[in-house]
C-alpha cells in the first residue's frame, strides 16, 4: 500500500522537475544565450496580481529549421496557396523557406476559377491624406461611412490598428444603426460568433484587424463591399521584425524592398481574397491608402492581384463608381 501511495507522488515530482528543467533552459537561453540565430526580448506589464514579465525567444529565420525537419526528411513536399507569390514571382517565399537553387523546385501557377474581370471592381481613393499625415483618420472615416451606406451594410472593413478601428466604430455606429445596419466589431465576441452573425445578417458590417485579413470565408450576399483602410505593413517596433531588418542591413540588403514590401503584399493579397469566395460572388474592393497608386512600390501590390478593373481618383468619384457597380444587374450564374 505504501508503494501505491508513493508512486503517484514520485511521478508528479518527476514531472515538476522536468518542467522546471525546461523553464531553466528557456530562461538561460533568453538571458545569456549566445545563439545568434535567435531573437530575445522581454515584455513588461502589470496585472491584478502585480508586475508581470514575459521573456521570449524566437528563431530569426525558419529556413534551417525547415531544412533539418522537412526538406531533408521527405522526398517531396507540396505547397499550395493563393498567396505564395509577389508580382507573380516565388523568389521571396523561396528565400524565406530556405529553398535556394540547390533544391529542385517546380513552380506552377494556375488561373483562378473566378471571373474577377466581371465580378470585382477595385477602387482606389487618391485624394485622401497619406496614412502618416495629419488628418488621415478624419478623412477616411466619412468615406468608410458613405461606402457602407451605399452597400447597405454587407461590408468587411479591415484595419491595421485597433485604435483606428475603435475610432471608426465610435464615429459611425449611430448612423449605421439608424439605417438598420448592424455593426459588429472584433473584440465584441469570439471570432467564430462574429463571423456567424456577419454571415447570417446581410445588413451587417464587420470591422476587424490582424487575423481577419486571412482565413475569413463569407460567401454570398453578406459580403459585397471590402474596405482596406491602409496597406498592411508590419509594426516597425516588433522585436522579430526589427531583428530581421537589422540582419538584412548587415548583409547589404534594403529591408524595405527585400522584406517589408513583400510581407505587406502577401497580407494585402490575403485581404483582397476575402471578397470572392465562389463563382457567384460579386463586389467592390475599396482601398483608402493612396500609396498603392501614388508610390512607386504601389505596383508591387497591384501586379500581385488577379486581373480586375481598377478605378482610381478622388474619393467622391470612386464611391460613385462603387454605387454604380453594386447597383448594376448581377450577371447570370456561371457554370
Amino acid at each position: 500500500q505504501g508503494f501505491e501511495v508513493v508512486l503517484p507522488q514520485a511521478i508528479e515530482i518527476d514531472g515538476i522537475r522536468a518542467r522546471l528543467g525546461g523553464l531553466e533552459a528557456d530562461l538561460q537561453e533568453v538571458l545569456v544565450g549566445e545563439d545568434g540565430s535567435l531573437v530575445r526580448w522581454a515584455e513588461l506589464g502589470t496585472t491584478r496580481q502585480g508586475p508581470r514579465a514575459v521573456f521570449n525567444y524566437a528563431p530569426l529565420a525558419v529556413s534551417n529549421i525547415l531544412k533539418e525537419n522537412l526538406w531533408e526528411k521527405f522526398p517531396s513536399v507540396i505547397f499550395t496557396s493563393a498567396t505564395l507569390t509577389v508580382k507573380k514571382s516565388y523568389d521571396y517565399i523561396r528565400e524565406r523557406l530556405g529553398l535556394d537553387r540547390t533544391f529542385k523546385v517546380k513552380e506552377l501557377q494556375y488561373e483562378s476559377p473566378f471571373n474577377y474581370q466581371q465580378r470585382v471592381l477595385l477602387g482606389i481613393a487618391t485624394d485622401l491624406p497619406d496614412p502618416a499625415e495629419h488628418g488621415f483618420q478624419a478623412k477616411i472615416i466619412p468615406a468608410i461611412g458613405e461606402s457602407l451606406l451605399a452597400s447597405r451594410g454587407r461590408g468587411l472593413v479591415l484595419f491595421t490598428s485597433f485604435y483606428l478601428l475603435n475610432a471608426t466604430a465610435a464615429a459611425l455606429g449611430e448612423d449605421l444603426t439608424a439605417q438598420g445596419i448592424t455593426l459588429l466589431c472584433q473584440g465584441d465576441m469570439p471570432r467564430h460568433r462574429l463571423l456567424e452573425k456577419f454571415q447570417a445578417d446581410t445588413n451587417s458590417v464587420l470591422m476587424a484587424t490582424a487575423s481577419f485579413w486571412e482565413g475569413v470565408d463569407v460567401p454570398g450576399e453578406s459580403l459585397s463591399n471590402l474596405i482596406l483602410t491602409r496597406l498592411p505593413f508590419n509594426v516597425p517596433d516588433e522585436p522579430v521584425f526589427q531583428a530581421r531588418m537589422e540582419e538584412m542591413r548587415s548583409q547589404g540588403k534594403n529591408p524595405f524592398y527585400s522584406f517589408q514590401i513583400p510581407q505587406a503584399v502577401l497580407r494585402f493579397k490575403q485581404g483582397f481574397g476575402r471578397l470572392i469566395r465562389n463563382k457567384q460572388d460579386k463586389g467592390v474592393v475599396l482601398v483608402l491608402d493612396k500609396r498603392v497608386a501614388t508610390r512607386g512600390y504601389g505596383r508591387w501590390f497591384l501586379e500581385s492581384l488577379p486581373p480586375c478593373p481598377i478605378r482610381s481618383g478622388p474619393a467622391r468619384e470612386v464611391l460613385a463608381w462603387q454605387r454604380e457597380f453594386l447597383q448594376s444587374t448581377s450577371p447570370q450564374r456561371e457554370d
